[in-house]
């Protein structure tokens, strides 16, 4: 189950939506111990109801698009570091 609209884990909001995946795509290049190539696709079950606050992300079609950006920023909970706790808030890494 994935679920999109929170910013606090385990405290759903109005736009709380929970999508089930039926696969998921790991890098094949994925290096647990290095934690290098850290990044999956998931194939949902349905398609995801979007609203304001759930949103695709828009990726780059050329390589020259990401020449005029400078920072990347990743969004959600989880570890920040290897070993470390769970982080509940809603996290913004850049």
């Amino acid at each position: 189950m994935v679920v999109f609209g929170d910013t606090i884990r385990n405290a759903p909001t109005q736009y709380h939506v929970e999508v089930e995946f039926s696969a998921i795509f790991t890098h094949p290049d994925y290096d647990a111990v290095a934690i290098q190539n850290d990044v999956a696709l998931l194939k949902f079950k349905e398609p995801i109801t979007f609203n304001d606050y759930v949103r695709p992300i828009c990726l780059a079609t050329l390589i020259e698009e990401t020449d005029h950006y400078t920072d990347c920023y990743a969004v959600g909970w989880g570890l920040l570091t290897a070993g470390g706790g769970m982080y509940n808030d809603y996290g913004n890494i850049a």
